[in-house]
């Protein structure tokens, strides 16, 4: 049996995942990873066709502050992949690079309000199944999203745009996800993916809340400057959680399906970032999927805590969350990066 195969028997990431280092090697036998430098930070539209020559350097996008907490939201399951809310501080240890650290910060049920960023796969890929894509951002932000939250929605296919800035008007933002519409490539352009997942996290960066990006799409990818590496790096810089409904037509080849390169890519975006890739094969199981995902938001854990490691140095450092009960699953951001001189 093949690791795709294996992936393709699970249902969410949920299930035990494997190592980041082993699924990027997955991705990658697909389409080469090539590193580029990041994309500046945009006005309203994006288009693939830039020059490198005019972008910053990475170092330039992380954030520097002279307070070192760190806060991590942690949502934990159960063997049945059902939300636990109910555990106590000491039921958690949190490390940095393997060394325990010793938790300053705690609560349930965390109450901050959500910032979020929806992705809308307007490519010729989903334009059987778009309907469903237009559902389920339509759903999100009627059933996820509450007073107090904020949401800005952006489109791509060939060009990544902004079509609604951040906004607590969700009749509005709901009226202009209806009015998107699949739109053929540009030229030789393909699915800019990966360029849309990135500027959504640039959009976030600066924006306070609890940050998720929420994309609604087959995850493939076919025209970006930016690749998966970038993705995962800057949505831990900027602390925002991904997650992404799958929405993959069958009736494409297996390169858009299920257990294919689309799914490997939203395991490993959202695995990393302690999000969870949600699998809609229908539309009976898409409403199941946003009330998991809104208890799920509602449930977490705050866990902050000071890193014995307090050097300014700029590098990724890796989290771990464990539970002393027995049978979890605990989905958390597993890194992020320190400020920098």
């Amino acid at each position: 049996m093949t690791l795709l195969s294996l992936l393709y028997m699970s249902r969410t990431i949920s299930s035990s995942p494997l190592p980041f280092a082993a699924l990027i090697l997955i991705a990658s036998s697909f389409s080469a990873i090539v590193p580029v430098p990041p994309l500046a930070r945009i006005g309203r539209q994006y288009s693939s066709e830039f020059r490198p020559a005019e972008l910053p350097s990475a170092t330039q996008n992380l954030i520097k502050s002279n307070v070192s907490l760190v806060k991590v939201f942690v949502t934990v399951l159960d063997k049945k992949h059902e939300v636990l809310a109910d555990l106590e501080e000491n039921d958690f240890k949190i490390f940095e690079n393997s060394r325990e650290q010793k938790i300053a910060v705690f609560s349930k049920r965390a109450k901050n309000p959500i910032t979020a960023a929806l992705l809308v796969d307007t490519s010729l890929s989903e334009r059987y199944l778009f309907g469903v894509v237009q559902e389920a951002a339509s759903g999100f932000v009627h059933k996820v999203l509450n007073d107090g939250d904020e949401a800005m929605a952006m489109s791509f296919d060939s060009k990544a745009n902004v079509f609604a800035d951040f906004t607590e008007n969700f009749t509005g933002l709901d009226r202009l996800i209806h009015q998107t519409a699949v739109k053929p490539p540009v030229g030789r352009a393909g699915t800019v993916f990966y360029d849309a997942v990135y500027l959504a996290c640039r959009q976030l960066i600066d924006e306070a809340g609890k940050k998720l990006l929420v994309v609604f799409t087959d995850a493939y990818d076919t025209g970006s400057r930016m690749n998966l590496r970038d993705d995962v790096a800057e949505a831990q810089r900027t602390n925002a959680t991904i997650y992404i409904f799958l929405i993959a037509d069958p009736r494409f080849s297996s390169g858009y399906g299920f257990g294919s390169r689309g799914e490997v890519v939203a395991k490993i975006m959202t695995s990393e970032t302690g999000g969870r890739t949600i699998e809609i094969r229908k539309r009976a199981n898409l409403a199941e999927g946003l009330d998991e995902l809104s208890e799920e938001i509602r449930s977490q854990y705050v866990v902050g805590y000071y890193p014995t490691n307090a050097k300014p140095d700029g590098r990724f450092r890796k989290i771990r969350i464990k539970t002393d009960v027995q049978g979890t699953t605990v989905l958390a951001r597993r890194g992020y990066y320190a400020p920098a001189d």
